[in-house]
C-alpha cells in the first residue's frame, strides 16, 4: 500500500510532502503562464538551486537550474497542459520545498 502524501516519481521512489523547510513561496497557484519561487529565508542559499516539476503521473516535464543568489526564480510554465504539477526545490540534494500547483 502506497503511503498518503507522497509523490511518486519515475525512478520508483516516493518524495515526502512533508519535513521541509517552508523557505519556499510559489506564486500564483494556480498559475497561466509564469511561475514565480519566491526565497522568504534569511539564510545565504549555499549552492545551485535545483527545480524539478512532475505532472500527476510523476514524469518530469521540467528540470531548471538557478543561482543561488536569486531570492525570486520566475519559471515559465505556458507550455504544460492545464493539471495538477508537482514542484520540488533541491539545494545540495536535500529537499528545501515539495510542493503541488496547478496549471491553468
Amino acid at each position: 500500500m502506497e503511503e498518503p502524501n507522497k509523490i511518486k516519481t519515475n525512478e520508483n521512489r516516493n518524495v515526502p510532502f512533508s519535513g521541509v523547510k517552508k523557505s519556499w513561496q510559489i506564486l500564483p497557484n494556480p498559475v497561466s503562464d509564469m511561475l514565480k519561487l519566491h526565497y522568504k529565508g534569511n539564510d545565504i542559499i549555499m549552492g545551485v538551486i535545483n527545480i524539478m516539476i512532475q505532472d500527476a503521473t510523476g514524469k518530469i516535464v521540467l528540470r531548471f537550474r538557478a543561482s543561488s543568489k536569486n531570492k525570486d526564480i520566475l519559471i515559465p510554465v505556458s507550455q504544460l497542459y492545464r493539471g495538477i504539477y508537482f514542484i520540488q526545490i533541491r539545494v545540495k540534494n536535500e529537499a528545501q520545498l515539495n510542493e503541488k500547483f496547478i496549471k491553468r
